[in-house]
């Protein structure tokens, strides 16, 4: 399925796509209807569900939609609703679900990610941001991946993904992470809330 197609036909969401029937660019400033919104989110949720044959580990937004400001109730709700953790943390721009009974990380950072640095600068990522997270998850966005031709010609984002995956590779295996005490955990395993350990 083409990326920039919508999962709904296009007269159902009208003011999220083009004349094309795709998505309207990032860039538009033209007005969205947040019902429509919440109904492409919801069968996302479903389409995915189906493929995979399991609930969604967690849920986030591309280029971090449910951030802005009136979207953010709708990405609470149908995580609230289908018990889905999301992607949370407390710095500026992001949300914090909790009260809503909803699971995500207590921290998270994606200054590391992309920028083709090596191990010691994700381990230094790590240890200063981990006050933060206090006794909750620390989240350190990562975008580890495989470069082709197709990728590098759709996206900006292509052989740094291929530097973040070596990293994390090398990160697993030299035992840093347990030696600090940090405990890896995924989204499904995220509670509140979390134990005392730290953890990334």
């Amino acid at each position: 399925m083409h990326h920039k197609k919508p999962i709904l036909p296009p007269h159902e969401i009208p003011t999220l796509v083009d004349e094309a029937g795709n998505f309207k660019s990032k860039d538009d400033k033209g007005w969205i209807n947040p019902d429509e919104i919440a109904k492409e989110w919801e069968q996302q949720i479903l389409r995915t569900a189906e493929a995979i044959g399991a609930k969604p580990t967690h849920i986030d937004t591309h280029h971090g939609r449910h951030r802005i400001p009136e979207l953010t109730p709708i990405y609470l709700k149908l995580a609230a609703k289908y018990g889905i953790p999301v992607r949370g943390g407390e710095y500026i721009g992001q949300v914090d679900g909790s009260s809503q009974g909803v699971r995500s990380s207590s921290f998270c950072t994606s200054k590391w990610t992309g920028q083709n640095q090596g191990i010691e600068s994700l381990k230094e990522t790590i240890q200063e941001n981990s006050g933060l997270a206090k006794d909750g998850v620390l989240e350190v966005v990562t975008h580890p991946g495989f470069c082709d031709d197709e990728l590098i010609a759709s996206s900006s984002w292509n052989i740094v993904r291929e530097n973040d995956h070596n990293v994390l590779m090398d990160l697993a295996k030299d035992g840093w992470l347990k030696q600090m005490g940090f405990n890896l955990v995924r989204y499904p395993d995220m509670a509140i809330p979390a134990s005392h350990a730290p953890h990334v």
